[in-house]
């Protein structure tokens, strides 16, 4: 069905993502269209990409072609920390590079305490079909990194990815094709869901804070769980008394980023202050004490957008000839 969106939703900023779970009506059979009626309360929200009520995420980065920057990392490994989403890295592509180079990545992301799985080329090993037999996963990672090539393999024997690898999609062995332009599940034989996603250079910060960020950092958060900052608005830079140390246990690396990324965040908190991001919400709130009885309503008129009075009118007029009459006088 080709949907569209109440009014209503549109007027609250209700956005409907892939993989929601929605209400419709007034369908129409003959021309496949119907109305989008109610979005139902999610599990989990994911920004980039833009997906919802997902239940695990693979992140896909390639070791070589195009090589793999440890900032970019760093960034995408932050955002979905602070998603709660449940994440596998996924390393491909690496039979492009050598043992070695392998074997170091291997001991940097070992030290910084994420979960790593090694897939790409002819391995037998990595992420297999059978591990994503429930649930809602997806893919996400930069452009060109062989999601799409991962994701012919998982649904290997499906009519889909037959096509997909005559048509050549799982791209070339100098960089990856851009092959995926919007959000797709797709079923898998073992009965999960699999979103394909369209790869983007560096994933947004737009919900994160700096008192936040800390979080999701491992280094950090192990680092707190068994040792307390002085301050309790801790920001693990140049604080007194500070238990984070800077140099262990962080990787080469990581600690400059974890700086670079708490600078950027900041800015971000500020700049949405000068520009007034604390609005009037949108909807309101109905009904009983009790969270069940609740229910959201969208406000008519927000207080942004009445009409200025009469009176104020009249009071602006009054003051600006006053300093028109000031001037000419001068």
């Amino acid at each position: 069905l080709l949907c569209v969106v109440r009014a209503l939703l549109k007027k609250i900023k209700q956005r409907v993502l892939v993989g929601d779970g929605v209400d419709v009506n007034t369908i129409d059979w003959v021309d496949g269209r119907a109305v989008v009626e109610h979005v139902h309360a999610r599990s989990s929200t994911l920004l980039d990409p833009p997906v919802a009520n997902v239940d695990h995420a693979l992140l896909v980065f390639a070791l070589e072609r195009p090589p793999l920057e440890p900032k970019q990392l760093t960034r995408f490994l932050v955002s979905m920390e602070h998603t709660n989403v449940p994440f596998t890295l996924v390393l491909n592509k690496c039979d492009l590079v050598s043992a070695e180079a392998r074997a170091d990545w291997d001991a940097r992301l070992e030290q910084a305490q994420e979960e790593e799985e090694g897939g790409g080329g002819g391995d037998e090993e990595g992420t297999n079909a059978g591990d994503l037999n429930e649930g809602v996963t997806v893919l996400a990672g930069p452009s060109g990194v062989g999601k799409s090539s991962l994701i012919n393999r998982l649904r290997a024997g499906s009519a889909l990815a037959e096509a997909l690898a005559a048509a050549g999609a799982m791209g070339g062995a100098d960089g990856g094709k851009h092959t995926t332009r919007h959000v797709t599940l797709l079923p898998l034989r073992s009965g999960g869901l699999l979103a394909d996603t369209p790869g983007f250079g560096y994933p947004s910060l737009q919900t994160l804070t700096p008192t936040t960020l800390g979080r999701c950092f491992p280094e950090a958060r192990s680092t707190s769980s068994h040792c307390r900052c002085k301050f309790a608005d801790c920001t693990h830079r140049d604080e007194p008394g500070c238990a984070v140390d800077a140099e262990e246990p962080w990787e080469e690396g990581r600690y400059d980023a974890y700086v670079d990324l708490f600078d950027e965040c900041e800015a971000i908190e500020k700049q949405e202050r000068e520009r007034g991001y604390a609005r009037e919400s949108t909807v309101s709130l109905r009904g009983g004490q009790s969270p069940g009885a609740m229910r959201m309503e969208a406000k008519l008129e927000t207080k942004s957008h009445r009409r200025q009075s009469r009176r104020a009118r009249n009071m602006e007029t009054e003051a600006r000839l006053r300093d028109e009459m000031v001037e000419e006088e001068e």
